[in-house]
């Protein structure tokens, strides 16, 4: 197992321009990613059109155009992983609607988010999550982490520098705000 202060290490040397570190960042970060991704994709195999090495590693060359960015430590690499790997899911879905042939949707089951429909167009997820953010968007933040990274309350308290009581409180009111968006 890497430790976080070999993470934040290695995210500094990326950003300061080593290549070498970038790949061994990655690396050391792939098992970890291939679960965010395993537990999104889980939520509805038979209609995704990725697997979850593909998803990682869409997001994978994704993040590499950040170098640049001012990283903080491991909670912040994964943090963004996440987000990119929501963004790579809903381009896909795009995609698959745009396609000539008409292809399969792609959805996600939402019975974690209590919707009784079990199934949410990824677009118009995304969409919600964009209108919640602009409610709150620590909420958004704790959906998008809970909800397409597979991470716990600890872990999402840790990526957002909270406590986990708020992350349960900011949880159930999304959850029924999203609930009470999506069902109408």
């Amino acid at each position: 197992m890497t430790s976080q202060s070999q993470i934040t290490q290695l995210l500094h040397s990326w950003r300061g321009g080593s290549q070498d570190a970038g790949e061994e960042l990655f690396d050391r970060t792939y098992e970890q990613m291939r679960s965010i991704a395993r537990n999104l994709l889980r939520q509805d195999q038979q209609r995704f059109v990725l697997q979850p090495t593909e998803l990682v590693n869409e997001c994978a060359l994704r993040m590499f155009g950040l170098q640049q960015m001012d990283w903080q430590d491991r909670a912040h690499f994964i943090a963004m992983a996440t987000t990119m790997m929501r963004r790579v899911v809903v381009d896909s879905a795009r995609r698959v609607k745009a396609s000539k042939r008409d292809g399969m949707e792609i959805t996600l089951s939402t019975s974690h988010l209590g919707i009784e429909r079990g199934e949410l167009d990824m677009e118009e997820l995304d969409q919600a999550l964009d209108r919640l953010a602009a409610i709150s968007a620590d909420m958004a933040k704790v959906v998008e982490y809970k909800y397409f990274g597979g991470l716990t309350n600890p872990e999402v308290a840790e990526v957002m520098g909270t406590s986990e009581s708020t992350v349960k409180r900011s949880w159930r009111y999304a959850r029924a705000w999203l609930y009470s968006e999506l069902t109408l």
